[in-house]
């Protein structure tokens, strides 16, 4: 039969343990677009140009609004980026003419249009939350410039995180 010591000093009553425990709860944050299903941290949805009509070539640009509607989820600090993936829209049918990626200006939730360029621009940023995004777009087109063509523009939605571990090069990290 085994025999316990209680009389040994370290397992006294009243006697303790301290244990240290350190541990970091990464941000959880996603960007998707709405209405597909994903967790992504980049998104690249295609957009089509349609013809412009004659009110468009008359107005001077065709416009998309609510092209794309993204939606941002983070709990820390974060921004989306976008870039287009090529520098032009592609051809005209006749193969004369390439719709040159200035002609396209996109915002978001109603801010002011920008041009779009293939190097990453900040679209939005925002803290913690759920972020619905709202995207418009806008090709220029006028009646003495335009050529009909099949022209898609490729854009990369990124998300980032503005968040830094706050152990991040501590020994006890």
């Amino acid at each position: 039969m085994a025999r316990h010591d209680h009389s040994d000093p370290k397992t006294r009553e009243g006697d303790g343990v301290q244990v240290r425990v350190f541990w970091t709860v990464l941000p959880y944050e996603s960007l998707t677009v709405a209405g597909r299903g994903g967790d992504e941290a980049t998104v690249s949805p295609s957009f089509e140009v349609r013809d412009p009509s004659a009110v468009d070539l008359t107005v001077g640009h065709i416009e998309a609004p609510g092209a794309v509607t993204l939606r941002a989820v983070s709990y820390v600090r974060w921004t989306v980026q976008v870039r287009a993936l090529e520098s032009s829209l592609d051809r005209s049918h006749d193969g004369r003419s390439v719709k040159p990626l200035d002609s396209f200006l996109l915002r978001t939730d109603g801010e002011d249009y920008f041009p779009i360029d293939t190097r990453d621009q900040t679209l939005a940023s925002g803290s913690n939350g759920t972020f619905d995004l709202t995207v418009d777009y806008r090709v220029k087109a006028d009646a003495e410039t335009h050529r009909d063509g099949d022209y898609i523009l490729r854009l990369r939605f990124r998300r980032s995180t503005l968040w830094r571990n706050p152990n991040a090069g501590s020994r006890d990290a």
